[in-house]
C-alpha cells in the first residue's frame, strides 16, 4: 500500500479500545477517506461479513491546493483494493460526493443499522 500523508494513525489506540468493546462490527460509515489509510484499518477491524461505506469528494480543501487529488483518489482505490484481498467477505462502497448528499443516498442503511 502507498500512503503519502498520515492523518489517521494517532487515532488507532483510542479506536482500538472502542472497537474492542463493540459486540458486532458489521457496518461502518466513513466520511472523508483521502488515500484510504483509515479505510484499510477499519477493514481489518470489521466482522467478516461487514461493510464500510466511504464518502469523499476527493476534491480536497484549501490545504490540498497543491495536491493532485486525482492521484490521491487513485491511491485510495489501489490501497483499498489491496486491503480487500485480506478481507474478502467485506464489502466496500465508495461514494464520490459531498457528505450531505452522500449521506442522503445512504438513508436506508442508516435507518437499519446492525449495531
Amino acid at each position: 500500500m502507498e500512503f503519502t500523508q498520515d492523518y489517521f494513525s494517532h487515532n488507532i489506540p483510542f479506536l482500538t479500545s472502542v472497537f474492542n468493546n463493540l459486540p458486532q462490527k458489521k457496518k461502518f460509515l466513513e466520511i472523508g477517506s483521502f488515500e484510504g489509510r483509515s479505510t484499510c484499518w477499519f477493514l481489518s477491524q470489521l466482522d467478516p461479513d461487514g461493510m464500510i461505506v466511504c464518502i469523499d469528494t476527493w476534491a480536497g480543501g484549501e490545504e490540498h491546493s497543491k495536491v493532485n487529488m486525482g492521484e490521491v483518489e487513485a491511491r485510495f482505490d489501489r490501497n483499498v483494493e489491496e486491503a480487500c484481498k485480506k478481507v474478502t467477505h467485506i464489502k466496500v462502497e465508495k461514494i464520490k460526493d459531498v457528505a450531505t448528499d452522500g449521506l442522503a443516498k445512504q438513508m436506508d442503511w442508516l435507518e437499519n443499522p446492525l449495531f
